[in-house]
């Protein structure tokens, strides 16, 4: 018997007869022959492979509140068969459960979180998906007069010197963190106001906009989620606009190599997807009362970044990042296989001018953090390094492999020594 298999039992006979071997295989205490036993295990194991095919996304309670999850997570399992598991919780606690190897996927809204869980090792690149704001909203009669105001700052200040009610998350999640931002660019200690005007519910989002509307206080939340918000009561935004209120979500795929049981390949499939043109379409198309809740921008800086954005290639992105190839740290291509996005309004200028006036191309900017900025052109989607272009036989410096239409056929590594011409 080898592995509950009974190989070359002879059937009954007189000696010396040669008799065929037959093979058994015992299932549930019964044997059946080869044939059938396949077709048994089959039955057995196909459903149970299927229900492997899951992965766990740790996310927030902003992006469940909006019923956004359940707009697009139905389409994605359709095309890949892929089930979709999505832990709701702040964005503090989502990092800290992904860092412990509790999912496969982090999706929050947090970037230095995020960029410290990538530098961490506990994550394998992070990019951009899709941006809302938040906004502030209070109780009709707005105690501390802040309707209308443009500021958030000076908004929360006046909050303050009224000591009106105000309801923090207090949760460390991504809105929390902001909040905290703002009340410290505004020079206030809500942590010695704690217990008095300002309330800290510990709850995710939909939670304390309950709490906030019943008890008349002032509450800063994501947009989408109020306008998702059925128990508005009287409450309505009264401070909105501010680029400070700029509120983006990324998307990590976490390291198999720092947490063996990720499962990577299928965590890989769901980041691409989210990242590829049907994933952003998928959330472009999510609307309530006719309203889009999220705005996709993989591969492009927000609105509140100082530079417009450009659609860019992001399919496979993922891919790239687990499995890199070429030169060092850069892909297929010469593409960096992770990019980390660039801090709002960061944009040196070197490298584009050249190639859109040699070109006569646009040029759209992508930051690469410390390793400076990567050129793109439009027409051919190449990108290449500050630090590594690579020259044409006119000598410009310009992204290599693929050039762009029309422009030139061919491109050559520089020698170290050759002279531009």
């Amino acid at each position: 018997m080898i592995g509950g298999a009974f190989l070359g039992l002879p059937t009954g006979g007189k000696a010396g007869r040669v008799h065929r071997p037959t093979t058994a295989i015992m299932i549930g205490g019964a044997f059946l022959d080869l044939a059938t036993a396949a077709v048994v295990a089959f039955g057995l194991a196909g459903p149970a492979a299927a229900l492997d095919r899951f992965i766990v996304v740790q996310s927030t309670t902003s992006i469940r509140n909006s019923g956004l999850f359940d707009h697009i997570l139905p389409r994605f399992t359709g095309k890949a068969g892929i089930e979709v598991r999505v832990v709701a919780v702040g964005t503090g606690q989502a990092i800290r459960n992904a860092a412990n190897g509790d999912g496969d996927v982090l999706f929050v809204h947090a970037r230095a979180a995020e960029e410290k869980f990538v530098a961490d090792g506990d994550g394998v690149a992070r990019f951009d998906v899709m941006y809302n704001d938040f906004v502030i909203v209070g109780p009709p009669s707005d105690p501390a007069g802040v309707a209308g105001m443009a500021g958030a700052v000076a908004a929360l200040a006046k909050i303050a010197a009224a000591e009106a009610l105000f309801a923090s998350r207090g949760d460390d999640s991504g809105t929390h963190k902001a909040e905290l931002g703002l009340w410290k660019e505004a020079g206030v200690d809500v942590e010695a106001a704690s217990g008095g005007w300002y309330r800290e519910t510990g709850s995710g989002m939909g939670a304390t906009l309950n709490i906030g509307t019943g008890m008349g206080a002032y509450v800063m939340t994501d947009r989408a989620t109020w306008i998702a918000f059925g128990n508005k009561g009287g409450h309505r935004i009264v401070v909105e606009g501010d680029p400070r209120l700029f509120n983006q979500y990324g998307i990590v795929l976490v390291n198999p190599d720092r947490h063996p049981g990720v499962k990577a390949d299928l965590g890989r499939q769901f980041v691409d997807w989210i990242l590829s043109g049907e994933g952003q379409a998928a959330i472009a198309s999510y609307k309530v009362d006719g309203r889009q809740l999220f705005f996709p921008n993989a591969g492009r800086r927000g609105p509140h970044e100082g530079v417009r954005g450009g659609p860019v290639r992001t399919a496979g992105r993922a891919a790239r990042a687990l499995h890199p190839v070429g030169r060092g740290a850069f892909g297929r291509g010469g593409r960096p296989a992770a990019a980390p996005s660039a801090p709002p309004g960061h944009r040196p200028a070197h490298a584009a001018p050249a190639l859109s006036s040699v070109h006569g191309v646009d040029v759209r900017v992508e930051g690469l953090g410390d390793g400076g900025e990567r050129p793109m052109c439009r027409r051919s989607r190449v990108r290449a390094t500050a630090s590594e272009p690579f020259r044409s036989r006119t000598g410009h410096s310009r992204p290599w492999r693929r050039p762009c239409a029309g422009v030139h056929r061919r491109a050559r590594r520089p020698a170290a020594s050759a002279p531009d011409r």
